[in-house]
């Protein structure tokens, strides 16, 4: 007698049909639903198709049987159909995708579902050492060690699951400013780059710093930046020279040198750009993954 149902958070909607045997004629339905779980029952009476029950257990197996009746009686029940009300998993969003070494980390995966699904890392990839995902999607830890992870959660319940991936960079901190810029004359400008490292760097430990704003061509006065100072390293980290790129001279290269570097340390770099007045300067220091320091020309 049943032809269709469908299923939602706490609840079935029944559509049926059919000739029952008998010569009086069909008065009114009755839907029962029977807990496979806890052996209860829902009774819910109707007039016609379709009926929905609701109150129903999310994620327990329930057996749907249609009464007929009339003025003789109520009919054998129908054959049964077998549900599970709820809704499927579904991931709304990951976790923050960047995080710093030795900074505490928390953030997750915001997942629906009703019963509420479990959470779990699926496939190859890794997760960023020092952080745990628990089986509610939350993500959290401290952070041990810089570099770009890839991995994949799977939401499941009863009724099916959702998987999805996620790209994270864990960075050093390190904070970049620009102290300052001073006139060379022709649009050539001196500014010095305040880099100050939130973790200890190895030696041939290996950054880039990017030159932003525009306009840039190749520097006036020297090929590369100059270690002016440095306080928190052994010796002198050495800058490589100019990177060209996108037409102009845009990035260069800054290796650790002999002793490597403590945590704090700080690094001030001479770089020698050319812009016009009044230009904006943007310094990201992506291979330490710095906020990005900027600085208006005056």
């Amino acid at each position: 007698m049943i032809i269709d149902h469908t299923t939602g958070v706490g609840q079935v909607t029944v559509a049926f049909s059919g000739r029952v045997s008998g010569t009086a004629p069909i008065t009114s339905y009755d839907v029962e639903a029977l807990d496979q779980t806890t052996n209860s029952s829902r009774w819910v009476p109707g007039v016609s198709s379709p009926v929905t029950l609701n109150g129903l257990i999310n994620g327990d197996t329930w057996a749907i049987y249609v009464y007929a009746n009339n003025i003789v009686g109520r009919s054998p029940p129908s054959s049964p159909v077998v549900v599970i009300p709820g809704a499927q998993p579904r991931f709304v969003s990951g976790p923050a995708a960047n995080g710093i070494v030795g900074q505490p980390y928390t953030s997750g995966f915001a997942v629906t579902g009703v019963p509420v699904p479990t959470v779990s890392q699926v496939g190859s990839g890794q997760i960023p050492p020092g952080l745990t995902l628990d089986s509610h999607g939350n993500l959290t830890g401290t952070p041990t060690t810089a570099g770009r992870y890839h991995f994949a959660a799977k939401a499941v319940n009863p009724l099916g699951e959702d998987g999805l991936g996620l790209t994270m960079t864990i960075a050093y901190d390190v904070i970049a400013k620009i102290a300052g810029c001073s006139t060379r004359g022709n649009e050539a400008w001196g500014c010095a780059l305040e880099v100050k490292l939130g973790q200890p760097l190895a030696v041939d430990t290996v950054f880039s710093v990017d030159i932003g704003g525009g306009g840039f061509t190749n520097p006036t006065r020297r090929d590369r930046p100059e270690v002016i100072t440095f306080e928190g390293c052994q010796v002198a980290p050495i800058a490589s020279p100019y990177y060209p790129g996108n037409g102009g001279y845009n990035r260069y290269d800054v290796n650790i040198s002999s002793g490597g570097c403590t945590a704090g340390a700080v690094v001030f770099l001479e770089e020698a750009v050319t812009a016009a007045a009044g230009a904006t300067i943007t310094q990201p220091v992506p291979g330490l993954g710095a906020s990005t320091a900027t600085f208006v020309l005056p």
